[in-house]
């Protein structure tokens, strides 16, 4: 199955000609922003895209990569509180361990 990206991408050359803060750092009143405004359907990015002044492609890739970066926070954070051992878990001494 192939998609046809050319409706995609030409609106996107569209949003690159209004984007003031192309390839600028990410503010943290941005990531906010795109956050709070992003819909499931992506009908509100063109919008988030113009208010921001970044194009839609930088919208839309910056919101997936928050997105993997909590879910392998997440995951990180489980992995390690499973397999820490006795001396991890706050144990002082050997005699506090048992031995």
């Amino acid at each position: 199955m192939t998609y046809n990206y050319t409706e995609r991408h030409e609106a996107n050359e569209l949003s690159r000609t209004k984007a003031t803060a192309h390839r600028e750092l990410w503010e943290e009143f941005e990531i906010e922003l795109l956050e709070e405004g992003w819909a499931d359907d992506e009908s509100t990015l063109p919008e988030i895209a113009e208010l921001l002044g970044r194009t839609i492609e930088a919208c839309r890739q910056k919101h997936y990569d928050l997105r993997k970066a909590r879910e392998t926070a997440g995951r990180e954070a489980r992995r390690k509180s499973h397999h820490n051992s006795q001396w991890d878990r706050g144990w002082t001494s050997l005699e506090d361990m048992g031995f």
